[in-house]
């Protein structure tokens, strides 16, 4: 059950991280709520604390510069201060779950990857149909300008969003070849080629 549980949120961080839910007057990115369980389920560390607090300091000292320097005015403070507190946090906390976690020994890891991804060319198709229906509209035109194609981002708000949630994919796909290709099989590449070819943007392009 930590496995399943940990895994989905570790993989629901990669996919759904735009997503955003109504809390009152605000609204708070999903990974919110599953970063606290991949620090219950990952356990504390001491080198994790200290990346923590490290990365809360850059990212302080950062803002402070920019504000300092650029004359930026926050359109809340409570907001960026807690976004940083959240993602020095978030980061170390990723890198000590895959540090203790294998693909070799984690099934259901493996599991969700592939699940999400296939989830995500679903979503890709039937916005495209919707949108051709006219039941939705999408903003995004193909590179290939053919009869008004678009562009679907399926779990993500646009296609550039797509290239920072599933840059791990492209990036094991591409440098671990043969490790990603027994680990999670021959037709991830296929999928992975799928949202290029129905999505492709620049940033996906350089990530790639």
């Amino acid at each position: 059950m930590k496995t399943i549980v940990s895994s989905f949120a570790l993989v629901s961080i990669m996919f759904l991280w735009p997503v955003q839910i109504p809390l009152g007057p605000a609204k708070l990115p999903i990974y919110l709520f599953f970063t606290p369980v991949l620090i219950v389920f990952s356990g504390i560390k001491y080198r994790q604390v200290i990346f923590s607090i490290t990365l809360l300091i850059l990212l302080a000292a950062i803002l402070i510069l920019q504000i300092i320097t650029q004359n930026i005015v926050l359109a809340s403070s409570v907001k960026v201060i807690f976004g940083i507190l959240v993602f020095s946090s978030m980061v170390p906390t990723i890198s000590q779950w895959f540090q203790n976690t294998r693909l070799d020994d984690n099934k259901k890891l493996i599991y969700f990857l592939k699940l999400f991804m296939y989830v995500q060319i679903l979503l890709m198709m039937v916005q495209l149909v919707a949108d051709y229906i006219g039941f939705i509209h999408i903003d995004f035109l193909h590179w290939v300008q053919i009869s008004s194609v678009k562009r679907a981002p399926g779990f993500f708000n646009e296609p550039s969003h797509i290239a920072i949630g599933m840059s791990p994919y492209y990036f094991l796909a591409i440098n671990h070849f043969k490790a990603f290709k027994k680990q999670i099989g021959k037709m991830p590449f296929i999928a992975l080629g799928i949202i290029l070819i129905l999505c492709p943007s620049t940033t996906l392009v350089l990530v790639i």
